[in-house]
């Protein structure tokens, strides 16, 4: 059951950070490297945060199927909303690839579906394709005090339909990230979906 979370007042900074991988630039994306924090633009407006809790129903006889006995809790997830009136679009290209698991979508390579985004590695390993998204108030800029907090996102990914117009010197971007809590299958660390950590 989704619910409106928070708004983080804008405009807001948003800045990026991938894989190892991302810090190979490529025929299409001269400086999209986003293996270290890069911005990669700001907000028209509020970043509206959406939290998706996942529950499910453990019935019983007794009780029947229409009421649940007990519910068991599967965490949460986030969605993030954005629209961003300034960006980098070598790095936003970087995200879209990305958020494919890697795979170039230029058109230009024949790319097959079912990749897995962390594919078993730690995050910003190479390989891993989660992108952590990090959201600060524009009014604290690029230099944090210790009382200010950025809003941070570890495994998110584009997700749905994100439109942007071609061939115009300046648009607004709209973006639709979906933020997970990643869990490295080699380790079993869990990674939180939120959290106020500054990259």
């Amino acid at each position: 059951m989704a619910y409106e979370g928070i708004y983080i007042n804008g405009p807001a900074v948003v800045r990026v950070k991938g894989g190892a991988q991302t810090s190979v630039s490529t025929l299409y994306n001269a400086s999209g490297n986003i293996a270290t924090v890069t911005t990669l633009g700001v907000t028209e407006g509020p970043v509206r945060v959406s939290w998706d809790f996942k529950h499910r129903n453990i019935n019983s006889d007794i009780l029947g199927q229409g009421v649940p006995a007990e519910v068991m809790s599967e965490l949460v997830e986030a969605k993030v909303s954005m629209d961003l009136v300034y960006f980098d679009p070598f790095v936003l290209d970087t995200c879209i690839r990305e958020a494919t698991a890697g795979y170039d979508v230029t058109g230009y390579t024949n790319n097959v579906g079912g990749r897995m985004m962390g594919r078993g590695q730690a995050l910003y390993a190479s390989g891993n394709h989660y992108i952590s998204l990090s959201v600060l108030e524009a009014e604290y800029g690029y230099a944090l005090g210790p009382f200010d907090r950025p809003h941070r996102f570890q495994a998110s990914f584009l997700e749905g339909r994100n439109e942007w117009p071609l061939s115009v010197k300046r648009s607004v971007v709209h973006l639709d990230w979906r933020a997970i809590s990643y869990v490295n299958p080699s380790d079993s660390v869990q990674n939180p979906v939120w959290d106020n950590v500054n990259d």
